[in-house]
């Protein structure tokens, strides 16, 4: 895989890093759909199964009033993609979680968005389920 993100960043800006991970993330979610759910609850314990099986951590949902945060803890981006790689790498997380709320039934006015990458000994991604008039 860091062959992969040197080719990459050789390649490409990291926008279009971004913009690819994105995408395959997307596809990604497409292909690996986690159970049916009926709560958030259920939902969380979805993703988390398939996080489990892949080892790639584990996500937590929180109702925020006017919002979903996601929040997504041992993601192995670090190890896989280098240093560099962290920045670029919650695109992959943005666009599965966008896949799987739309399976979930988010409505076309809900969109998922990163807010924030925590780096440290465990990088923890955080994104914001909401409605796209709050993301301006």
């Amino acid at each position: 895989m860091s062959a992969l993100a040197e080719e990459l960043a050789e390649q490409m800006s990291d926008e279009e890093i971004q913009s690819f991970m994105y995408v395959l993330g997307r596809r990604m979610g497409a292909a690996v759909t986690p159970v049916e759910a009926e709560t958030l609850e259920d939902m969380e314990h979805a993703a988390n199964a398939i996080w489990s099986d892949w080892n790639w951590g584990l996500v937590r949902f929180k109702d925020v009033q006017t919002s979903l945060e996601v929040v997504h803890d041992c993601a192995p981006f670090r190890a896989a993609f280098g240093e560099h790689g962290v920045t670029w790498a919650g695109a992959l997380l943005e666009g599965i979680y966008s896949r799987w709320f739309e399976t979930f039934g988010a409505g076309d006015d809900l969109v998922l968005r990163q807010i924030e990458i925590d780096e440290g000994d465990v990088d923890s991604y955080r994104f914001r389920l909401a409605h796209r008039s709050l993301f301006g």
